[in-house]
């Protein structure tokens, strides 16, 4: 017996979000990606609509420890997040796109500014 709900297949970083013609959103896995244009049933509005709109969702997935969180649209939260738990902890994060990383943050790639780095004024 799966983990899961039956019917749903579990594949992280390959989430995507719907938007359906009436503005509501609905994530779907790659496997089951509607295609445009599509019927779909919208729970919010309780009838079919029609997908507009396909784009993948936002995911922090740090390299050391279990952390990740699912931003959805949000791409400033996301970058945010990453940065944040990069710094506290030290640790290297990712920002995936569809299951693409799009972003790191982290003790591999953060560079340290000096004194000696910023420009001082011509005056």
């Amino acid at each position: 017996m799966s983990r899961y709900k039956q019917g749903a297949v579990h594949i992280h970083g390959d989430t995507h979000m719907v938007l359906l013609t009436c503005g509501h959103t609905l994530t779907f896995n790659r496997a089951h990606l509607p295609h445009a244009w599509d019927e779909l049933y919208c729970h919010r509005c309780r009838d079919m609509r029609a997908v507009e709109a396909l784009q993948g969702e936002y995911h922090v997935k740090c390299r050391d420890c279990r952390y990740g969180r699912r931003c959805g649209a949000a791409k400033v939260s996301a970058e945010t997040i990453a940065g944040k738990h990069a710094r506290e902890k030290r640790h290297t994060v990712d920002v995936r796109l569809g299951g693409k990383v799009k972003w790191t943050s982290g003790k591999d790639n953060v560079s340290q500014l000096t004194i000696d780095d910023l420009e001082t004024p011509p005056f």
